[in-house]
């Protein structure tokens, strides 16, 4: 990779004027060859990884090449394009996270539970349909916990929005329905 020095020109012509499409001007390893301001967006983010990267030992995301000095988007050792992105510090993940995998459980467990006795009651010498009682610790926390983990998995991300209160009280609510399920079941089975 051809490097300038700031203290040598570079001699050779360029076709492309200033600022137009297709002008390296911008990724020049000159400081002083970087206007102020920007010709575009795209070039605005072009100069903002250059800088950014001057100064810092960033690893490439994709081969883990350090990047310092980068004079281009492109990472030169695995010829991956970079860019900038603005990410959350805490992205409140946490929480919904916890109860969908409390409410996934619960829904789990008692489906699991619904799926044993259909099997029972398809396997069984005996006819008729099955208990109603052996349905009612099974069936019905079921059928009342998976809307709630649609709910959270649908509106995942106004949830996570929402203030730390109602984020706990969802989780609170999961971990109530979860636990009565599994009381259901541990009271009806003798």
């Amino acid at each position: 990779m051809e490097t300038l020095n700031a203290s040598s020109p570079d001699t050779r012509k360029s076709t492309v004027e200033p600022g137009a499409p297709g002008d390296k001007s911008l990724l020049s390893a000159n400081p002083a060859a970087v206007p102020s301001r920007p010709a575009s967006a795209s070039d605005s983010l072009t100069l903002g990884l250059v800088e950014f990267l001057a100064s810092r030992d960033v690893p490439c995301p994709s081969c883990g090449y350090n990047l310092r000095g980068l004079v281009a988007t492109v990472c030169p050792e695995c010829n991956q394009e970079l860019q900038i992105r603005v990410g959350l510090r805490d992205p409140r993940l946490g929480v919904w996270i916890t109860a969908v995998i409390v409410q996934a459980i619960g829904v789990g467990f008692t489906g699991l539970l619904c799926l044993f006795v259909l099997v029972v009651w398809i396997f069984r010498r005996s006819p008729g349909p099955p208990p109603a009682e052996v349905f009612s610790f099974a069936l019905v926390p079921c059928l009342a916990q998976m809307p709630f983990l649609i709910a959270l998995l649908a509106r995942g991300k106004r949830i996570r929005r929402s203030p730390a209160l109602t984020r706990w009280g969802l989780l609170a609510l999961a971990t109530l329905l979860t636990i009565t399920s599994f009381l259901v079941f541990s009271l009806n089975v003798k």
